[in-house]
């Protein structure tokens, strides 16, 4: 005893005081509060005489106390015996866990992605029925959106309210990384990084306690490390105290919490699952604080009641799985590529990969293929598209001894290939059985019993499929690496042990009615599998199912399975699997999983016609139970269900309703158009309600959804956590359902976009959202278009804004607000500083309203688009307007189109425009500005775009482009204007105008005019002038002229003369001559020759001819002939056809036609017709139409007209 020696050692007085202080200073006070002694033993000490013996009465004393004053001793922080004895145990205690957890660097990095947590509520049905790998699948790897905590907090308050957790719960599928974390932990512990409450940290396996039968609360602790010494240290002080219980999935024995007697005795030895009950319930140690982990389906044995905190480990994300990939293959760049187009490539692999312990298999899988490939020179070696094909790699690469550390690689791997069979073969056996019972640790008596050779153990083949490890009780257990491959060899065991077994293989006494044959073993393994309802059995089943491959048959013959073995039954197989969607069978995910056992079948057919539906639109009809499953199935790995499940126009309430669990897991999800009524929204509710529930966006338009399917859905979002959008528009919601909706506004706080347009929700019903908005801080986009709302409801909406702080688009049009409602929302716009859109077109404001809300634009310095189209907008509101625009900094897009806008306001716009600098989109269509007010506006915009000190304005986009004074074409755009006055076209532009006056084209553009004397064109224009004495073109024109005799073209013009004696055309011009004999043209010259024998024109001319049967045009020749029959042009020719009804010019002709009729040309073509009532080009072609009010171009045409008013 410590106090002994300390009695042993008085010396000299001096020591003897110091020490007798101390000792009655610190201690006696509070031992005595904690009844250590009495008061009567306290005067006993001090009632002695000399000072040594006072201390020796005390010492004594203290000695006769034995551990119940150690208790005390550790609880006393301040005290000098106390936190001595702490602090010299502290390091020890640190030494022992680092080097059990091991001094890996990578566990203390504070980067480490284990490093935080997701808070969850609770346990989700997924999660408690479902494998870990439809959990993966099904929730297509997005992990719900959680409160997130880090480990340096995970034992903490959540608040300064709050206590911290006795009994914590951390879940996680298998191999995503718990006993990883715990180790993490472990190790930032005893470096002081985290947990800094905790004087210990007792890190317990339940692989170590399955080696116990019966154990006491003391001898648990006393297991852990022999250096604690005895348990009583635990309760010095409790309270900082960590329990850890690593790995609740692997006990051997379930936890029943309600067939556990009591138990408080910390020295009376029970069985071990009913010691951990006791120490969850707080019977024993109950101010200890425990942490478990466990795979989700073990942990719903722990009640929900018990347990104070619950995290979940979340998977990987893209870049950490590429991260993940890198340190597999740190020199080999080539190979990294590869596994990592392929692992993005496949998405149900990707979709696996988010789980560590999978990516890390895959890599050493694909690795192995691609240096198979390298190694024998073969780039055609599939790839693997199937789980059962990837495991087989995998199991080729563990007989080849890859993805080990050489110096554990076997001298016999040559006799452990040889033997492989045998040894998958026990191994297999083993896992079956435990696959069955639940049991996924396996000790030295286990593998005895299955006639595992233990000295075999250590070879290359089985250390890539088991992971050995030394339990406290100096025992070793035994664990395939990850479950997935307990699952393939178990498989695999029972693949080939079936042809010759009588029984059913699942039977532990092996008697059962007589089973004979692979098909009949096979149908019982499917029985066993769909009736589990825990899902323990899927995976096994798609390995079952995915060994009948030719693929996999081909990488395994010879090493694991017989060449062609059941390969007969394929087929069969499939008819079984196809037999369990029953009729009358729910869409569960026993049923998918039939679905993933005929794709690693390859047996792909149903999926395929489903997909290829969804791609065509032609989903409607598929209602059958496997095209519901089919569809389940796709929504979990098909692309095309990724960004948006889109069910619009196919769905019935029906089909549906066998859908509804699978929908839980969509991110975005539209059923617009489906006809369904309120008691479907009474299924969506209960979808949207559940813990499971994924999907962030729903949109329902264009249904039947009345006030009670309104308050179904209200429902749901009172506990929804995760939708974002709504979308109701086209319904028939009244007041009521507005109201329910409204009122689940108030709690909800993850809904940011809801739209109810086109409802009839009228006043009574804005009123209660307005009421919902002014608590709701979450609501960014509220669209109540065309609800019957009127001036009340306006008012409050109003009111609401001047308290709202998240709301930032307001969409109110096509109701009836009037001026009155708009001055109401004028004044909240002078206080609310979110809102950035308001739409009120269609609304009854006229100039008063209008001129009300620019007031309040005068002052608003946040809303950046304002619609107020169709409303009664005359002049005076159009100068409110002006005004307002010579103030406002911040308003980007104004729509002024189809009100009362004259010359007047248009004046009064152009001189605000000339001043604003903020404006970037302006619509005033269907207005009264005439003739005059266009040409402000134009020329207002003209200035502003074109600003020298604000250089941005030139990016200014239009809405209409058959608007002239609107039109400010791009440089690069082909402009056709009637209108000269507002034509100011840009460099690079084709010009053509009807007003030479007007008309100064600039360098670069095509001008064609039809005054000579006006015409002054630059150089680099073309040039087309009736009057040749006016006709000076510069050089770079392209100049035609009818008198030779003036006609003096410089280099580089295009020259078209009729004179031939006169026509001397230098290289580069275009030349038309009439004489044959004088025309010699060279090469990239335009030739147009009457005499076609003498007519061989060169690649790159331009060739016109009258006799079609000698005109042999080339490619990349303007090809104009007389004779459409045989008019033939190709594909980037210039085709000009007299006769329309054989005219059928390729796509990328330019198509001249004279009979609109049949003038159809193709999309691509360049088209010009005379007749524009019959003129209807194809999206894609250059139109150019000389009546705009027929002309009805489609999207992609281009065409400029005046609408002037």
């Amino acid at each position: 005893m410590e106090l002994s020696r300390v009695g042993d050692n008085i010396g000299s007085p001096g020591s003897v005081l110091a020490l007798y202080s101390q000792l009655l200073a610190a201690n006696t006070d509070s031992t005595r509060k904690q009844e250590v002694w009495t008061d009567r033993e306290t005067c006993l000490a001090y009632s002695v005489g000399s000072p040594a013996e006072q201390v020796k009465a005390l010492v004594d004393l203290l000695a006769g106390k034995g551990s119940q004053l150690l208790q005390v001793r550790d609880k006393m922080p301040d005290s000098p015996l106390g936190s001595q004895s702490n602090e010299s145990r502290i390091p020890k205690h640190s030494e022992a866990l680092l080097s059990r957890v091991g001094n890996d660097p990578e566990l203390g990095s504070p980067s480490h992605r284990l490093a935080s947590l997701m808070l969850v509520e609770g346990l989700t049905d997924l999660q408690l029925k479902e494998h870990d790998f439809t959990q993966v699948e099904a929730t297509r790897g997005v992990w719900h959106p959680a409160r997130v905590i880090t480990l340096d907090r995970l034992f903490l308050p959540l608040s300064r309210v709050s206590i911290p957790p006795r009994v914590s719960l951390t879940i996680g599928v298998a191999g995503v990384g718990k006993t990883t974390l715990v180790r993490h932990f472990v190790h930032c512990w005893a470096r002081g990084q985290v947990g800094k409450g905790f004087s210990r940290v007792l890190p317990l396996t339940f692989r170590d306690l399955n080696t116990y039968e019966k154990l006491s609360a003391d001898r648990l602790i006393q297991s852990i490390f022999s250096s604690i010494g005895e348990a009583s240290l635990v309760a010095t002080a409790p309270d900082r105290v960590l329990l850890v219980l690593d790995g609740l999935d692997e006990c051997k024995t379930p936890l029943e919490f309600s067939n556990t007697m009591a138990c408080s005795d910390p020295k009376k030895e029970i069985q071990v699952d009913h010691l951990i009950t006791n120490i969850i319930r707080g019977n024993l140690f109950p101010e200890i604080s425990v942490w478990i982990t466990s795979r989700p389906s073990a942990a719903g044995q722990i009640p929900g009641g018990l347990v104070d905190r619950m995290t979940e480990i979340r998977g990987l994300t893209e870049e950490e799985i590429k991260v993940c990939l890198e340190q597999m293959f740190p020199e080999e760049q080539n190979l990294l590529g590869q596994v990592l187009s392929q692992v993005q490539a496949n998405r149900a692999l990707y979709l696996m990969c988010t789980v560590p312990a999978f990516c890390r298999l895959t890599g050493l899988a694909l690795g192995h293929l691609y240096r198979t490939r390298l190694a024998v020179q073969d780039i055609e070696l599939p790839l693997p598209q199937t789980l059962c094909e990837l495991y087989s790699w995998y199991f080729r690469m563990a007989l080849g001894g890859e993805g080990q550390d050489k110096e554990k690689v076997s001298p016999r791997i040559k006799q452990v290939t040889q033997g492989a069979r045998k040894m998958v073969g026990t191994l297999g056996r083993l896992a079956f059985h435990g696959l069955v019972k639940k049991k996924y640790v396996f000790y030295e008596q286990d593998m005895k019993a299955f006639g595992v050779d233990l000295a075999l153990l250590q070879n290359t083949l089985c250390s890539c499929l088991l992971q050995r490890e030394e339990t406290l009780a100096s025992s070793v257990a035994y664990c395939f690496i990850h479950l997935s491959l307990q699952e393939f060899v178990a498989a695999t065991y029972y693949y080939s042990a079936s042809k010759r077994a009588i029984f059913d293989l699942f039977t532990e006494s092996g008697m059962s009615w007589p089973r004979l044959g692979f098909l009949a073993h096979f149908r019982c393994a499917a029985q066993r599998a769909t009736q589990a309802k825990d899902g323990r059995l899927d995976v096994f089943l798609r390995f079952l199912s995915g060994l009948l491959s030719p693929r996999v048959n081909t990488l395994l013959a010879g090493s694991l399975l017989s060449q062609g073995e059941h390969q007969s039954y394929r087929d069969q197989v499939a008819e079984v699997l196809q037999g369990f969607l029953h009729p009358d069978a729910a869409v569960c995910a026993r049923a998918i999983n039939v679905l993933y056992c005929l794709s690693e079948l390859r047996h792909t057919e149903l999926a395929c016609s489903v997909e290829e539906a969804m791609r065509s639109g032609t989903l409607a009809g598929m209602t059958s139970p496997s095209h519901r499953t089919a569809l389940a199935y796709l929504l979990q790995m098909s692309d095309i269900c990724s960004p948006e499940a889109d069910f619009s126009l196919c769905l019935s309430q029906h089909v549906l309703q066998s859908l509804l669990p699978q929908l839980l897991y969509c991110q975005s999800l539209r059923l617009d158009n489906n006809q369904f009524q309120d008691p479907v929204m009474e299924l969506l509710g209960s979808v949207l309600s559940g813990k499971d529930c994924r999907i962030r966006k729903i949109s329902l338009a264009e249904n039947q959804i009345g006030n009670k399917g309104a308050k179904a859905l209200a429902r749901s979002l009172l506990v929804n956590r995760s939708l974002i959008t709504l979308d109701l528009r086209s319904n028939s919601i009244g007041p009521p359902g507005a109201k329910a909706l409204a009122d689940a506004l108030k709690i909800n706080r993850t809904l940011t976009s809801l739209s109810l347009q086109s409802n009839v929700i009228k006043d009574d019903g804005v009123m209660c959202v307005a009421e919902a908005l002014v608590s709701n801080q979450t609501i960014s986009m509220l669209q109540l278009q065309k609800n019957l709302i009127g001036l009340i409801g306006a008012q409050q909406m109003a009111d609401a804004l001047k308290q709202n702080r998240s709301l930032k688009a307001l969409m109110f049009s096509s109701n009836t607000i009037g001026d009155r409602g708009a001055i109401a929302l004028a004044e909240a716009l002078k206080v609310n500083q979110i809102l950035e859109n308001l739409d009120l077109q269609s609304n009854s404001i006229s100039d008063m309203g209008v001129t009300v809300l620019m007031r309040a634009l005068c002052s608003n310095q946040t809303l950046s688009s304002l619609n107020l189209q169709e409303n009664a907008i005359g002049d005076e509101g159009a100068s409110s307007v002006a005004g307002a625009l010579k103030v406002n900094t911040t308003l980007i897009a104004l729509y002024l189109r189809g009100n009362d806008v004259g010359a007047a306001g248009a004046k009064a716009l152009a001189n605000a425009l000339k001043l604003n600098s903020s404006l970037r989109r302006l619509n005033l269509q269907e207005n009264s500005l005439g003739m005059d007010g266009a040409i402000f506006v134009a020329s207002a915009l003209s200035e502003n775009h074109g600003s020298p000190h604000d250089p941005t304005q030139k990016n200014i986009r239009q809405d209409n482009d058959s608007v002239p004074a609107l039109h400010t074409h791009m440089a690069g755009t082909i402009s056709l204007c009637s209108v000269p006055a507002l034509h100011t076209h840009t460099d690079v532009t084709i010009s053509l105008c009807s007003v030479p006056a007007l008309h100064t084209p600039m360098a670069g553009t095509m001008s064609l005019c039809s005054v000579p004397a006006l015409h002054t064109h630059m150089a680099g224009t073309i040039s087309l002038c009736s009057v040749p004495a006016l006709h000076t073109p510069m050089a770079g024109t392209i100049s035609l002229c009818s008198v030779p005799a003036l006609h003096t073209h410089t280099v580089g013009t295009i020259s078209l003369c009729s004179v031939p004696a006169l026509h001397t055309h230098m290289d580069v011009t275009i030349s038309l001559c009439s004489v044959p004999a004088l025309h010699t043209p060279m090469a990239g010259t335009i030739s147009l020759c009457s005499v076609p024998a003498l007519h061989t024109p060169m690649a790159g001319t331009i060739s016109l001819c009258s006799v079609p049967a000698l005109h042999t045009h080339t490619v990349g020749t303007i090809s104009l002939c007389s004779v459409p029959a045989l008019h033939t042009p190709m594909a980037g020719t210039i085709s000009l056809c007299s006769v329309p009804a054989l005219h059928t010019p390729m796509a990328g002709t330019i198509s001249l036609c004279s009979v609109p009729a049949l003038h159809t040309p193709m999309a691509g073509t360049i088209s010009l017709c005379s007749v524009p009532a019959l003129h209807t080009p194809m999206a894609g072609t250059i139109s150019l139409c000389s009546v705009p009010a027929l002309h009805t171009h489609t999207a992609g045409t281009s065409l400029c007209r005046l609408q002037a008013h």
